[in-house]
């Protein structure tokens, strides 16, 4: 649904909104692979060179068992989150839905509430975790994310 003003009432759509924003022409917001090529390992199946982030995402969509690319992927759209700003967090949080959706669908169930609210405190934790809770240095930094938010 659309607010008067044109912007997504939920927020986990709002992120949505934006993510596509970010990602479209003249400048889309993309990620360069080549500097994660060392982590990734030769046989990751993840194509190299410059990745625009919807593709991204539908690259990690496609391949939920490829945990090394996801764990290296996370790392760093953690640390860019943390460190280069908004157009990060933004990002983190879009290529983030289907936990977030699912851990939203889960709560719905039996809510009489506002189902915005509950999107909106899952927003907050993620966004809480994604900033200072999750450990870089540990295994599995997408797991320990979106766990953290639900």
């Amino acid at each position: 649904m659309i607010s008067a003003a044109g912007w997504p009432d939920s927020p986990l759509d709002a992120v949505d909104t934006a993510f596509a924003d970010l990602t479209c022409d003249p400048d889309p917001l993309s990620l360069d692979l080549d500097t994660l090529a060392g982590q990734l390992g030769d046989d990751s199946g993840l194509p190299g060179g410059v990745i625009a982030l919807p593709a991204l995402r539908q690259w990690l969509l496609g391949h939920p068992r490829a945990c090394r690319v996801r764990d290296v992927v996370w790392r760093e759209l953690i640390r860019r989150a943390r460190l280069d700003g908004p157009a990060w967090v933004i990002t983190a949080v879009a290529l983030a839905p289907p936990a977030l959706r699912r851990y939203a669908g889960r709560l719905h169930t039996g809510w009489a509430g506002d189902a915005h609210d509950l999107d909106a405190e899952i927003l907050t934790g993620f966004l809480t975790a994604l900033r200072d809770r999750v450990d870089l240095a540990r295994p599995a930094p997408y797991t320990a994310l979106t766990l953290v938010a639900a």
